[in-house]
This record gives C-alpha cells, sequence and structure tokens, in this order.
C-alpha cells in the first residue's frame, strides 16, 4: 500500500509543479485541459494521461465514444500516443483500442469498486504496475 501510496504522491505532486492545467487555443481563446492524472517520467514529460470514469464499463463493448474523444483530446494536447481510461466498474480485463485517424492507443480499465477496500487497494496497486509494465517505468 505505501508503494501505491508513494507513487501516486509523486505523480500528483509533479503534476502540480509543472501546473499540468494545459491551455490549447481554440476559435481564439484558451481552453484549460485537466486530465484527471498525467503520469511524468523523471525529466517531468508527460507519459501517459489517466482518466477516472464514474460509470460502468460494459462487458464486451468499447468504452463510451464521448470517453474515447475526450482522452483522444488530452492525448493529442500532451503530444501523447496513448492513454488510459478507469472506469469504476465493469469488465476488469484490460482492453486496447486504437484511435482510427490518430496515431492514439487507448487502454480502458475497470476495478471492482463492490470488493473490500484491501482488495480494491490491491487492483489499484496491480493497476499502476500494469501501466509502469507497460510504459516501462518502474513504480517501486
Amino acid at each position: 500500500m505505501a508503494k501505491r501510496r508513494d507513487v501516486i504522491k509523486k505523480i500528483n505532486a509533479e503534476a502540480k509543479r509543472q501546473g499540468m492545467a494545459f491551455e490549447v487555443a481554440r476559435e481564439g481563446a484558451n481552453h484549460p485541459i485537466e486530465p484527471d492524472l498525467t503520469w511524468l517520467d523523471t525529466a517531468g514529460k508527460p507519459v501517459t494521461v489517466i482518466d477516472a470514469m464514474y460509470k460502468t464499463l460494459t462487458v464486451g463493448r468499447l468504452g463510451p465514444n464521448a470517453d474515447m474523444c475526450q482522452l483522444t483530446a488530452y492525448c493529442t494536447a500532451l503530444g501523447l500516443c496513448e492513454g488510459d481510461l478507469v472506469y469504476a466498474k465493469g469488465d476488469v480485463e484490460p482492453r486496447v483500442i486504437g484511435i482510427v485517424g490518430a496515431d492514439i492507443t487507448i487502454c480502458c480499465h475497470a476495478l471492482d469498486l463492490a470488493l473490500p477496500p484491501a482488495d480494491v487497494l490491491t487492483a489499484v496497486d496491480a493497476l499502476i504496475d500494469g501501466i509502469g509494465r507497460r510504459l516501462d517505468i518502474a513504480t517501486d
């Protein structure tokens, strides 16, 4: 549990230090892009963006189109080729979706929040480790 807290604290502290409210030009005005979590490398460069969705990821289906569009916008604004959607309920097996017309891959995950708290924390640890392995980043 300490490992997960340390990783999350480090990610959040670095994001705050970097002022991670990204501005995107839109019709002559700037529009802030504020993902839930931006994972930075040791140099402070974003390597993935993670957005929490407080809804169900339906078994056997892709995530909702609006979620895909939102994460695609975050990835585009940050110059990333991949991002993660984390759902509060649903099919717990991760699925990978390529965005047509963009060099962006979205990985969808679900946590079972109906589990006992200790099991939810274990699932969060596994999620962090899995994303870290995919990005080839140590989470210890």
